[in-house]
């Protein structure tokens, strides 16, 4: 429900009314190919609202519908060319609902006004009701970096100004907040698209689709770590209601069994973004990534009815698309192809389309050992476990590349290209430490080397477009404990990519996304606390200007609650809340010189 209130120090007249938001005329095309009809209506105190589009997909939006009541303190209405008429009154308030259709021709208005009639309470008692459903989200979890008093007193175009020369601790908090913020109140029904809730346009940047290659991971990448592990129904519900599309995209696309999820989906999961140069449909890691956050969700969480009903029948589709699309190469690696690596090309060829994809590898091994974790802990699937451990002995191995890289293509002949936004060839370090990277001296050394190359990209642009490649390369850079180029890429996001009322932008300065407001808490939160296998490093990646700080109401991997992590100087306290009887191994930065666990003191 929005409510909308109007007050004054004087009688209050003005007309309130439903309308199509204005069309431009470049716009035209695009609504008259999409939009079949749109109705407003006045009666009473009521205004009401329907939109039809063209296409009427099975199961999938028809369209929406809106009802508005109007409720006056003091004066009148009346209905004059279909709008309400407010004649002298005190306080004017409209509650408004919208509502998506399944089913247009079978009209909800009646039962949204019937809902908005039960609503009884004032502007100020809805308000109150409001905050405390976001404010327990929200203030779960709180960063504190000492920033100064006369920079938190800056209204927010001074301290983004003020950004550009030197980012203060303020500019950091108050970017974290407004993040966290915006992403609870784009998550509900359905996961955040690329514009929230926030469009405002009849043709938004990308149709304000969902955009599964990067945008939506960074969006939610911070939504479990930040302690609204609640907020992950919207995106699990948005993937398994597409499941039958989504195994028609496996079956039609590929000829295969399993789930292939698109790049970019809307409210429909069907695979339509295809084109000579962005050919998108040939990225089969949309499903493995999902499949990701599935599981995260149970480690987190550590709901074993939901990884058995939900996560891990998802992972197991995801899965049987590997096990039909892969093939076995010559040398008797497995073969992905057409393969994929958003949205860049080698080189040394304009095509975008390739064979072994580091990403694709990447995600694929990432799925094959979470669903044998799984598998395990349900104690199910033997064959299967079986079929899954060969897989990954024949996966292709990763590289490093002539100029000391880390390979983005794992096929003969494709060179690097590492200018460009994207930064796939690290996703195994988007979410985790990848003990892959970190055991291997000669892999780290070309991690360190990619990120060296696109920071280096990145500077010689200001900054760059598509502001959530800079939130991979600082979670990549935090799960290798590089603090100063996390730091480098979070100063950046902080200072060059929000509006004065805080929302967030895909390109400095410019074009309004949610990517970064999920993405940028998450850099800082796994800088300063990480858990993984019952290990849990503390302040792995701090970078030396945050020298003291507090992060209060974190949630780390097994259920392990964070009340308070607080720094200064070499002094660290940590309040650890686990929601089951378990040890807990602590990595801390340095030596220890003293330890005191439960007011005891215990000799390192």
């Amino acid at each position: 429900m929005i409510v909308l209130s109007i007050k004054g120090t004087a009688k209050i007249n003005c007309t309130l009314n439903f309308q199509h938001r204005p069309v431009q005329w470049e716009q035209w095309p695009m609504v008259n190919s999409g939009i079949k009809k749109m109705t407003a209506g006045t009666a009473g105190e009521w205004l009401t609202y329907s939109c039809e589009f063209k296409n009427h997909y099975p199961g999938k939006l028809q369209g929406f519908e809106g009802a508005g009541r109007l409720i006056l303190k003091g004066g009148s209405s009346h209905v004059k060319d279909n709008k309400l008429v407010i004649t002298d009154a005190d306080e004017v308030m409209m509650l408004v609902s919208i509502k998506p259709s399944y089913q247009i021709s079978s009209s909800n208005i009646a039962v949204m006004q019937r809902t908005l009639s039960t609503v009884n309470s004032g502007y100020e008692t809805l308000l109150s009701k409001h905050a405390v459903v976001h404010g327990e989200l929200f203030n779960k979890c709180k960063l504190t970096l000492n920033g100064t008093p006369a920079d938190r007193g800056l209204f927010s175009e001074e301290l983004l100004l003020k950004g550009w020369k030197q980012v203060s601790h303020a500019l950091i908090e108050k970017v974290f907040d407004a993040g966290r913020y915006n992403i609870i109140s784009s998550m509900g029904a359905n996961p955040p698209n690329l514009q929230g809730i926030w469009t405002g346009t009849w043709t938004a940047p990308w149709s304000a689709d969902y955009t599964h290659d990067g945008n939506v991971p960074s969006a939610i990448a911070s939504v479990l770590s930040t302690d609204m592990a609640s907020l992950m129904n919207a995106y699990f519900n948005y993937h398994e209601r597409n499941m039958a599309i989504y195994r028609d995209n496996a079956k039609k696309l590929f000829g295969v069994n399993g789930i292939h999820v698109p790049a970019h989906s809307t409210t429909n999961g069907l695979d339509t973004d295809f084109s000579e140069t962005w050919c998108l449909t040939f990225w089969t890691g949309a499903a493995g990534w999902a499949s990701a956050f599935f599981f995260d969700y149970y480690e987190y969480v550590q709901d074993q009815a939901f990884l058995k009903k939900r996560a891990y029948p998802f992972m197991k589709e995801a899965a049987l698309f590997y096990e039909e699309f892969l093939t076995t190469g010559k040398d008797g690696k497995l073969v992905f192809n057409p393969s994929y690596s958003p949205e860049n090309n080698p080189a040394n060829n304009k095509s975008q389309a390739a064979i072994n994809a580091t990403m694709d590898v990447m995600i694929c091994k990432e799925l094959l050992r979470n669903c044998i974790k799984a598998a395990n802990i349900l104690h199910t699937d033997k064959d299967k476990i079986k079929k899954w451990e060969h897989m990954l002995k024949v996966l292709p191995d990763y590289e490093v590349a002539a100029d000391g890289t880390l390979r983005e293509w794992l096929w003969p002949g494709m060179r690097e290209n590492a200018a460009h936004r994207h930064v796939s060839q690290l996703y195994s370090l988007f979410n985790k430490a990848d003990d892959d990277i970190l055991g291997n001296r000669n892999l780290l050394k070309a991690v360190n080397r990619t990120l060296d190359e696109k920071l280096r990209y990145r500077n010689s642009e200001g900054g760059g477009e598509m502001a959530f490649g800079l939130v991979q390369l600082g979670l990549a850079a935090a799960h290798i404990g590089e603090a100063e180029k996390a730091k480098q890429t979070v100063d950046w996001l902080a200072s060059r990519y929000w509006s004065a009322g805080m929302g967030s932008f895909h390109n400095v300065g410019e074009l309004f996304n949610t990517d970064i407001s999920g993405g940028l808490p998450a850099v800082i939160t796994e800088m300063l606390i990480y858990a993984d296998a019952g290990e849990i490093s503390l302040l792995p990646a701090l970078p030396a200007e945050w020298d003291t700080g507090v992060l209060e109401g974190v949630r780390l991997r097994g259920n392990v609650e964070v009340k308070k992590l607080e720094w200064a100087k070499k002094s660290i306290v940590a309040n650890f809340y686990p929601h089951a009887d378990k040890k807990l191994k602590l990595k801390i930065p340095g030596k220890i010189r003293s330890l005191i666990v439960n007011g005891t003191y215990i000799k390192p």
